[in-house]
């Protein structure tokens, strides 16, 4: 099955509502723990993935793009705003990020690979269907920014990033209100089986591999079906018996006279006899 763009948002939305359903029940257990920090490590990361998807395709003329404050906000996040105003101490440099919101950001950043080679969105028709994406894409970044401020509510050292995260949620929340019919057009039909693209050279590579590994007969069948392969396979085989009975002296004198006479009427060395 071929990867689209429309499947990785897919996937994206369930992981992103998975993710606010278990913060919700962890909010209501008082279960945070070190999860916020873990969340804010992994912020500028999805904050860049978001961006490369809102610059994947251009729009003209630039004057009508309506990301400007997203934009804005999301390069400031990217560029390390939040590790700037965050006093976490050493106990919290050695923490991973939260590998649910990584999870996110990974697929953010194919969908933002896969719509590199699409042509800017200059028609009426274009513009609405790729702000439909953008949107799509910013109500992820949204849904995040949401749950991820009372994470880091009750901790009086990360109110700083607190409020730039307060920023993206309040800049990004218009987008995440346009209806979901509005969101879907044909960029999400943009597939990754490309000459160029990682699931096209992984496919060549496993059948190049697979049919380097097999014999020189399964190669042989593989490519010629029918009579006349059986035909080239009984070709080789006797062949192959009479290389090696001359190796072991099996073949009869008569049989090499022969062949003898015949490699000299091809080599011009003696006339050739028809039969009448």
């Amino acid at each position: 099955m071929t990867t689209t763009v429309g499947m990785l948002l897919d996937d994206v939305h369930t992981r992103a509502w998975d993710l606010c359903a278990e913060l919700e029940d962890r909010r209501a257990e008082n279960r945070y723990g070190e999860r916020g920090l873990k969340v804010l490590a992994v912020w500028p990361r999805l904050a860049t993935a978001a961006l490369h998807v809102l610059d994947a395709v251009p729009l003209e003329p630039a004057w009508l793009d309506d990301m400007g404050s997203v934009r804005l906000v999301l390069g400031q996040v990217g560029r390390g705003v939040l590790e700037a105003t965050a006093d976490t101490g050493s106990a919290a440099a050695s923490l991973k990020p939260d590998p649910a919101v990584g999870k996110l950001t990974l697929r953010l950043g194919l969908i933002a690979d896969l719509l590199v080679g699409e042509k800017p969105a200059c028609t009426d028709v274009d513009r609405a269907v790729l702000e439909g994406l953008q949107a799509n894409v910013v109500s992820i970044v949204h849904a995040v920014a949401t749950v991820s401020l009372p994470l880091l509510q009750d901790r009086d050292h990360l109110q700083a990033p607190r409020s730039v995260l307060a920023a993206v949620k309040a800049r990004t929340e218009r987008f995440a209100m346009i209806p979901a019919e509005r969101r879907s057009g044909r960029y999400e039909d943009v597939g990754a089986v490309t000459s160029k693209s990682l699931d096209a050279a992984i496919s060549t590579w496993v059948h190049v591999v697979a049919e380097n590994s097999k014999p020189i007969i399964a190669k042989l069948t593989r490519c010629i079906d029918g009579p006349t392969g059986r035909a080239l396979l009984e070709r080789q085989r006797a062949a192959l018996d009479r290389v090696a009975a001359v190796r072991h002296g099996q073949i009869p004198a008569d049989a090499r006279a022969i062949a003898a006479l015949v490699a000299a009427q091809r080599g011009g060395l003696v006339a050739e006899r028809r039969i009448p």
